[in-house]
């Protein structure tokens, strides 16, 4: 990256964008996050120095999950320089949310395995979209067992519509 004559250098210009993202953004590498910027409180409810040091597992639910992550990323980052997901992470007041995970391997290759990842918590999107998808369903089902209602209905008028028909007309 090259700046303009005047203009601060480029580790000034990246820790002013670390600063103004609203994203948790982590550097890592072998699973132990080495930096961190000022959204991971937002986003976590964790300072940037409590977390610099500690494995990412302390992002995870559990150690199931936080295993899950692992074999879902490194692989692809292997083949691929970036990869995005949906997973559930954990707050520190132990509120379980939803983040868009966006990851990014440092250089060519995973040979340092050292990732760029940013988390944003989509928990209101999500939760959203499941009260979206759940109302639909419930729709479905009512829609359904009206139209079974009416068929119903409409084969008794159909049968008192034959009966009137076969009656003598004198």
């Amino acid at each position: 990256m090259s700046f303009p004559d005047g203009m601060p250098g480029s580790e000034v210009v990246l820790s002013s964008i670390l600063d103004a993202v609203p994203d948790a953004i982590l550097g890592i590498r072998e699973r132990v996050i080495s930096f961190a910027n000022p959204a991971v409180k937002g986003i976590f409810g964790r300072k940037m120095e409590d977390l610099v040091g500690r494995s990412t597992r302390i992002l995870y639910r559990s150690d199931e999950e936080y295993e899950e992550i692992g074999r879902k990323v490194y692989p692809i980052l292997k083949e691929q320089r970036t990869f995005s997901t949906l997973f559930p992470c954990r707050h520190e007041s132990g509120k379980d949310i939803m983040c868009h995970v966006s990851v990014s391997r440092v250089g060519d290759g995973l040979r340092d395995r050292m990732i760029v990842a940013a988390y944003r918590d989509v928990t209101e999107q999500w939760e959203t979209g499941n009260r979206l998808k759940e109302t639909n369903e419930n729709l479905d089902r009512q829609v359904r067992a009206c139209t079974t209602e009416l068929r119903a209905a409409q084969a008794r008028v159909e049968a008192e519509i034959e009966k009137g028909r076969a009656k003598p007309a004198w």
